[in-house]
């Protein structure tokens, strides 16, 4: 599964505020359940900062992956929060955190969350691709700049089948 595939654009926050990892994953967690995607905006909360409490899903490069497991969500969901200025995230190379990529899914163990997580390392190992989504203007371009990078990578020797 592409993550352009899972990724609507109601669900691109461009510019998150937050200074905080708490605050940003709190302006994510509205959107998704504002959208529809699970009920329960403090169950969720719990959920995918009790995962952060075992540790950061700051994987490095400026990128995080948090994830959370609730009943309430309706299928696998996935949202984006930018944050142009990054957040203190406590990475695993100490860095700011500037894209957040959260998962919600209401099953623990779902292979389509295993291949949408590969898909955001390896599409975001491009930092070109990082740095053009954090200074993206809207979810739309943010949407086209995914679906470029996964496009290139199609065509690279070895790379995804389209």
């Amino acid at each position: 599964m592409r993550l352009s595939e899972a990724l609507p654009e109601d669900l691109i926050l461009c510019d998150i505020k937050a200074r905080t990892k708490r605050g940003a994953l709190a302006a994510i967690i509205r959107r998704l359940v504002k959208c529809g995607k699970a009920a329960g905006e403090e169950a969720l909360a719990e959920a995918v900062l009790g995962r952060e409490k075992l540790q950061s899903t700051g994987i490095g490069g400026g990128i995080a992956v948090p994830h959370g497991v609730v009943k309430t969500a309706r299928s696998l969901s996935c949202a984006m929060g930018i944050s142009r200025r990054g957040i203190k995230y406590g990475s695993i190379d100490g860095q700011p955190v500037h894209l957040i990529v959260l998962f919600v899914s209401s099953k623990t163990r779902d292979v389509h969350y295993l291949s949408l997580l590969a898909s955001v390392c390896r599409i975001f190992d491009s930092k070109r691709l990082r740095r053009e989504v954090v200074a993206a203007e809207s979810p739309q371009e943010v949407l086209q700049l995914i679906r470029a990078e996964e496009a290139r990578e199609c065509q690279l020797p070895g790379g995804l089948p389209a």
